[in-house]
């Protein structure tokens, strides 16, 4: 009952959190800090806004829409265009305008796109930031050969890739015969908490922070690297988005399919203690087999927090009370075995005795 209450609410939450994912990676990138452009590009910017000014002067006369109406009406001419060039993969000359440290930020007339870090072409891939930071700023002022990949007015959103640019329109859709199922190679572009991002020959793919590993894992860094490369299943295909779900533990043994011949409930069992939450703790029993010491199986005397007598990295030994092959659930108590000595109070924690190993 324990693990319905509290698990399956976190997984509620979790997939509510993860939904919101996509929207909130690409938000990000758009709202990061823009680095100032090179002094010359300014100017020339400036200039050409002074000509606009007074060619407008010029032409205004009493009634004329207002320069917000003007703007506008440019930004949706922008968009209805960008939608023909999208629809006929038509190849852009764009200025860089700035980056950050997801991509380079282009002007197309009146409206703002981005090409991510993964849809140029040749660019080498950094561990040290700094560095990172001053190849993109070596792109600022650059003309660049760039074709829409996605387009959603409504969200202001302009994605462009230089890689798309260099393939020819059939070769660009190679992608969409992937089915469910299929493994491919491809290279870990950028991670972050929720997984690590891969090129798939220039499309975007995930691989969630859960499909990494078997185990649970605090970070992506603890499994793989920017700029490694992998090979991964295909999990889903979102075409009209262009979005490839992946993963890296399909490809590897999942320990839960064994784990009923392996063990009986009753058994006693060494484990290490990986996360410690509130309501319980998580606790490895083998690579990739993790199971829950709910807070009421930790110890007979009342309890105030798991923090406060467990923490990640502890050994110690647990008896199996429940196991769920097929749901990925592994019961865990530690009150139910013999040698281990009651749990103390929070003021006793220099005392515990959990016949460590």
């Amino acid at each position: 009952m324990y693990w319905e209450e509290n698990v399956e609410q976190q997984d509620q939450e979790q997939s509510v959190k993860q939904s919101r994912i996509d929207e909130s990676y690409w938000q990000a990138l758009f709202e990061q800090g823009k680095y100032a452009p090179p002094l010359s590009w300014v100017i020339e910017q400036h200039e050409k806004q002074q000509q606009r000014e007074g060619e407008r002067k010029h032409s205004m006369t009493v009634g004329a829409p207002t320069r917000n109406t003007i703007n506008e009406k440019q930004t949706e001419n922008d968009w209805d265009a960008l939608d023909i060039l999208y629809n006929t993969n038509e190849i852009l000359e764009l200025p860089v305008i700035g980056y950050n440290r997801g991509g380079l930020l282009v002007k197309f007339n009146n409206t703002q796109g981005f090409v991510p870090i993964s849809h140029l072409v040749n660019f080498p891939y950094f561990n040290d930031q700094q560095d990172l930071q001053q190849a993109l700023e070596a792109l600022v002022g650059r003309i660049m050969s760039l074709r829409v990949v996605e387009l959603n007015p409504q969200r202001n959103r302009l994605i462009l890739s230089a890689k798309a640019a260099t393939r020819l329109p059939e070769e660009q859709e190679e992608w969409r015969k992937l089915r469910p199922g299929d493994i491919i190679t491809g290279r870990i572009t950028a991670l972050r908490p929720f997984g690590a991002f891969v090129d798939i020959d220039g499309i975007e793919g995930l691989i969630h922070i859960s499909e990494l590993a078997w185990r649970r894992i605090g970070r992506p860094e603890d499994v793989v690297q920017v700029g490694q490369e992998v090979q991964v299943q295909v999990m889903e295909v979102d075409i009209p988005r262009k979005r490839i779900g992946l993963s890296l533990k399909r490809l590897q043994p999942d320990p839960w399919q064994e784990i009923e011949e392996k063990y009986s409930e009753g058994q006693e069992v060494e484990v290490t203690i990986t996360n410690v939450m509130d309501f319980g703790a998580f606790a490895e029993v083998e690579n990739g087999l993790e199971g829950l010491i709910h807070v009421s199986e930790m110890s007979a005397e009342p309890l105030t927090s798991p923090h406060n007598i467990l923490q990640a990295g502890d050994r110690l030994r647990a008896r199996i009370v429940q196991i769920d092959g097929r749901n990925h659930r592994l019961g865990l108590s530690l009150r139910q075995v013999e040698q281990n000595e009651p749990l103390p109070l929070p003021a006793e924690r220099q005392e515990i005795k959990l016949a460590k190993l």
